[in-house]
């Protein structure tokens, strides 16, 4: 297991810019997510129990489209958890834009 601080999640939003080519979100919002996070614990595979539980959790729908709304994933792992009654052991980005990383 290794830890990202805001120096590595910074370096992790420009390699997503790049490899997400265009795709994933808008670089100035994921930036402002990520700006509030001060660091993130990152797990091998290899790390993982065979009995714990990773999910991927993102939004769904066009980006601008609309009305803006915000989803809570913070609050639709926790009633997932409260669901399965087991902790959820890990989050999977669904694909490699900065939006998708945040």
């Amino acid at each position: 297991m290794f830890t990202l601080n805001q120096t590595n999640l910074n370096q992790l939003l420009l390699g997503s810019i790049f490899f997400g080519t265009g795709g994933g979100g808008v670089p100035a919002q994921a930036k402002t997510i990520l700006e509030k996070i001060k660091e993130v614990q990152v797990k091998s595979i290899n790390e993982f129990s065979n009995d714990d539980i990773v999910v991927t959790c993102f939004g769904v729908g066009p980006i601008g489209q609309g009305k803006k709304q915000e989803p809570n994933f913070e609050l639709a792992i926790k009633r997932f958890q409260q669901y399965l009654q087991k902790p959820i052991a890990g989050i999977l980005p669904v694909e490699i834009g900065p939006g998708s990383i945040a």
